[in-house]
């Protein structure tokens, strides 16, 4: 949906309480930190209490709705040795899901693989990533949403894992982006099977690395992408899938 397309489209639903925004632009570059963006501006997000489907990602392309990257991430930055494939800085590609995903409909899903690695990193990890629009303009969620829910499934699973949802925001010190997470554990006995999980801003854990200065109320209001990422334990290798993100007011 072009974006000129989906501001008509919120004006016109956005008093139906429910708003359904499926679409994305394919873009060439997926690189999160200076996008190769074709949008002519950033997507506002709805000013008034209502669901939003971020992404449900059967376009089988590499945007969200508002137009935000997807993208993935590893321990390199801090001198790790954790892969994770889409590699970190190449265009993410959606994966078919071959049995109808987790409602027997889904076409495609977003899926990494992890190995993660021992290293002498503060932390081992492996992550995936979706900005909330191509510009990487601040939003403010806290006010507007009460949380979101998804869905995944972790395959090939060399042992259980602790995965963690963070929001990356917009902090005027650029090495304060860890604000409180949500963390949770998915058993070996669950590989394979789609699981839903719904989270409140309320849920998030205290915050426990780089929090020093952090805000947390203001921070929700700066916020720039929505990040998983793997935990424990190291060394771990599987793939991790995920589907059907929805920002939700109650």
């Amino acid at each position: 949906m072009k974006l000129k397309g989906a501001i008509r489209f919120l004006l016109c639903v956005v008093s139906t309480g429910m708003l359904v925004l499926a679409g994305g632009c394919s873009l060439a570059n997926q690189n999160p930190t200076a996008p190769d963006s074709v949008l002519p501006g950033s997507v506002a997000l709805p000013q008034v209490p209502i669901d939003v489907i971020f992404d449900d990602c059967d376009d089988n392309d590499n945007t969200n709705a508002w137009g935000g990257f997807w993208f993935t991430f590893n321990d390199g930055e801090i001198n790790g040795i954790s892969e994770v494939e889409p590699k970190r800085g190449e265009t993410f590609t959606m994966t078919a899901t071959l049995d109808g995903g987790f409602n027997g409909k889904s076409l495609y899903a977003a899926r990494v693989k992890a190995n993660v690695k021992s290293s002498a990193a503060v932390a081992q990890f492996v992550g995936i990533g979706i900005l909330f629009d191509a510009s990487e303009s601040p939003k403010n969620l806290r006010d507007i949403f009460d949380g979101f829910y998804f869905w995944y499934k972790v395959e090939n699973a060399s042992s259980q894992v602790t995965l963690r949802a963070s929001i990356k925001t917009a902090d005027l010190d650029p090495s304060l982006t860890q604000l409180p997470s949500y963390e949770w554990t998915v058993p070996l006995g669950d590989a394979g099977q789609w699981k839903q999980i719904k989270i409140y801003w309320d849920d998030w854990l205290p915050c426990t690395y780089g929090c020093a200065g952090v805000d947390y109320e203001v921070s929700m209001t700066q916020a720039q992408a929505l990040q998983f990422q793997t935990v424990s334990p190291v060394p771990w290798q599987g793939d991790i899938w995920f589907d059907y993100i929805v920002f939700f007011k109650e």
